[in-house]
């Protein structure tokens, strides 16, 4: 009898200090920022935007519109949504916008990038420029290859969305919580069949 009761006092112990190990425990945290890579190949350009009081850019590209290229504009959905509707001169209920253009005068390729934090002139500076060529990509955080919306090869263009930092408990905590509730559960199941 003492000897269950120690080892009792001993499981839930265990499992006190693990519960408290899994709420104090470091944490791994996904970094996200908004950025646009661009390469042609030979060159790869990154164009990105830290600060999200200013959450827009309409970078200079230094490489000359390639071949079979298509206008288009991408717009980043949250949460996996499959589609988002801007409004009212704003993303409404998009996460980003990505419209990439050819220009006509110089050769080269015009770029626009949009996030929810940007200002009003620069919300019609984007939208003045959109493309009829629209799709949808649920943001992930991280680098995601949209190549081939504008008729290109892989590595062409990758876009990141910049999202809520995500939170993740270590494996090797959730493996210790998890140790202490099988232990817990077998001293439930030792007591109940000793009754």
């Amino acid at each position: 009898m003492n000897y269950l009761r120690s080892v009792r006092l001993s499981g839930i112990a265990a499992a006190a200090a693990m519960l408290g190990a899994f709420a104090a425990s470091p944490a791994s945290a996904v970094p996200t920022l908004d950025q646009v890579l661009l390469s042609n190949g030979s060159t790869l350009i990154s164009f990105t935007q830290l600060d999200e009081s200013h959450e827009f850019f309409n970078p200079s590209i230094t490489f000359a519109t390639p071949a079979n290229f298509t206008a288009a504009t991408i717009y980043l959905t949250e949460n996996g949504a499959l589609s988002c509707t801007p409004s009212g001169g704003t993303l409404g209920d998009c996460s980003d916008g990505l419209t990439i253009t050819a220009n006509p005068t110089t050769g080269q390729l015009n770029l626009w990038f949009v996030s929810e934090d940007a200002s009003a002139n620069e919300f019609a500076s984007f939208f003045a420029n959109v493309s009829t060529n629209v799709s949808f990509l649920a943001e992930t955080g991280l680098l995601q290859d949209v190549s081939s919306t504008f008729g290109q090869s892989a590595g062409f263009a990758q876009v990141q969305s910049d999202i809520d930092a995500v939170t993740v408990p270590e494996p090797l905590t959730l493996s210790l919580f998890g140790s202490g509730l099988v232990g817990l559960g077998a001293l439930r199941r030792r007591k109940t069949a000793k009754a």
